[in-house]
Formats: C-alpha cells, sequence, structure tokens
C-alpha cells in the first residue's frame, strides 16, 4: 500500500473534509476546464477497423446483419416507439455513425441530431408469407457504412 494511500485511509472524517476542501480550492485556483467541442472525427478501434476492412474488400456483404422482429400483439403507440428510437440514439451516438477515409485512415462521424431512420410500412393486406419474405429481404440488404443509416427501423403495420 502507498503512503499516500495509507495516509488518507487514517485521517479522521473531519480531516478528510478538510483535505477535500483544500483540493477543491486548489482546482479552483487552477481554473476549471471547460468543456471541449467534441471532435467531429473519431479513430477506429482495432475491432471497427477490422470490420471497415472487410467492407472494403466486400461491401456488399450481409455477413454482420442483425435482423430482429417482434410480433406485438396489442396496440402499438408508434409515436411512443419513435421517441424511445430517439432517445437511444441520442444516449448511444454509435447507432447514429458512418464511416469514412480520412487522410487514408478510416474514422468514424456520429450524427445524433439527424432524423431516426423509422418507417412504417403498411403490411395490412400481406400475407404471413409475403411478410417473412420482406423480411428476409431486409436482412439481406447490406449497409453503407459511409451513408448509413447503421440501425434503421421499420415498423410493419398488419392489423
Amino acid at each position: 500500500m502507498s503512503d499516500t494511500a495509507k495516509s488518507s485511509t487514517d485521517l479522521s472524517p473531519v480531516q478528510k473534509r478538510a483535505y477535500l476542501a483544500q483540493l477543491l480550492r486548489e482546482k479552483a485556483k487552477t481554473g476549471a476546464t471547460t468543456r471541449q467541442p467534441d471532435p467531429e472525427e473519431f479513430p477506429l478501434s482495432r475491432g471497427q477497423r477490422a470490420l471497415w476492412f472487410l467492407y472494403q474488400l466486400a461491401p456488399e456483404s450481409t455477413a454482420y446483419n442483425l435482423l430482429y422482429a417482434a410480433t406485438i400483439h396489442s396496440v402499438l403507440d408508434i409515436s411512443a416507439l419513435q421517441r424511445a428510437a430517439r432517445a437511444l440514439m441520442q444516449r448511444h451516438p454509435i447507432l447514429t455513425s458512418t464511416y469514412t477515409l480520412q487522410n487514408g485512415e478510416p474514422v468514424q462521424h456520429f450524427h445524433p441530431q439527424h432524423p431516426v431512420p423509422f418507417e412504417v410500412i403498411d403490411a395490412s393486406t400481406w400475407s404471413r408469407e409475403q411478410l417473412n419474405s420482406r423480411l428476409q429481404e431486409e436482412g439481406d440488404l447490406p449497409f453503407d457504412l459511409e451513408k448509413g443509416p447503421v440501425l434503421p427501423i421499420k415498423v410493419y403495420v398488419r392489423g
């Protein structure tokens, strides 16, 4: 255990408060740092770089597509679902990302203010087979990582 850690654990509650007050005063003297605006470009992680490389080799590939389908047997509040999708994308900007090359290096851009890629499709006259076929077609569409969206949301209304 270091001397600093040992000495701070040996302080009484009153001494800890005094020490904290001293640290806060010192921080105030040096000036609080202001939050810098987020940069527009972010480097890719190793895993992202690997996926980008594979995308460059086969942009038409759907190997990494994930398709989730659910049947809702009650009334769906579509506007509430849209608000939830917007909140999700604002909380997790990676869901709004696009990927480009800058100076020969892949970078990611976040677009949290872009509209949520949310589409409502009237499938009320479709058979179950037609709907399943359409879902399969959607899953077989490649992403355009340079234009996005990487998380398109489609609601097929049947009733």
